[in-house]
């Protein structure tokens, strides 16, 4: 695949974004927990987000707003900054807490490339 990504003949945006979102989809299955539990705390947090997102017409990026994908980052971000969060009703809390004081100008890194 990052020969793909990186492949002067397929670098018409057209083919690398569906490349791009596939390998960032693979990124964060790595990064997230890989305990069952946890991984039914964090899906059952990301669904409750969305449910949230559309109950507050904020929910659809062709409009502006949050996505599914950008959600699934944001999340992932928060189960990064505490792993050992242990519910749904506290991972969404710090979910609110973290990204109410978050600076809009600064990007939401989940991992870091040298």
């Amino acid at each position: 695949m990052d020969k793909a990504l990186n492949n002067a003949e397929n670098n018409s945006l057209g083919r690398v974004f569906p490349l791009s979102g596939y390998k960032s989809n693979l990124i964060i299955k790595e990064l997230l927990p890989k305990e069952e539990e946890k991984i039914k705390i964090f899906r059952s947090a990301l669904i409750l987000l969305k449910i949230w997102a559309k109950n507050n017409s904020i929910y659809g990026n062709q409009f502006g707003f949050l996505s599914g994908t950008s959600m699934l980052i944001m999340l992932t971000k928060i189960y990064l900054l505490y792993p050992n969060t242990c519910s749904v009703l506290v991972i969404l809390d710090r979910f609110f807490l973290t990204f109410l004081t978050w600076l809009v100008r600064q990007i939401i890194f989940i991992q870091y490339f040298l």
